[in-house]
């Protein structure tokens, strides 16, 4: 193995890193969302779809993203994005 391939290889493993990093972002927003739609499902006595859709216009209302309202919304911190997610 040249000394080339060992710099590919390791380039190709941090851009992996940089992509698993992104999903695990995305996967935590996900639930966030999901875990603030049952509290509203609960509140306001609505359909997951009907959550989904109050919690997506109130965060495009207030200017956020729907991840940041819902951790206000279920008191949490809200997730950290990576710069490419």
């Amino acid at each position: 193995m040249t000394s080339e391939d060992v710099s590919r290889l390791a380039a190709a493993v941090a851009q992996q890193q940089v992509e698993i990093e992104a999903l695990r972002a995305a996967q935590a927003a996900d639930k966030l969302v999901a875990w603030a739609c049952g509290v509203l499902v609960e509140q306001l006595a609505c359909t997951p779809t009907e959550a989904a859709q109050q919690l997506s216009q109130l965060a495009k209302q207030a200017g956020v993203r729907p991840e940041e309202l819902a951790a206000d919304l279920v008191d949490q911190p809200p997730v950290r994005r990576s710069p490419t997610g």
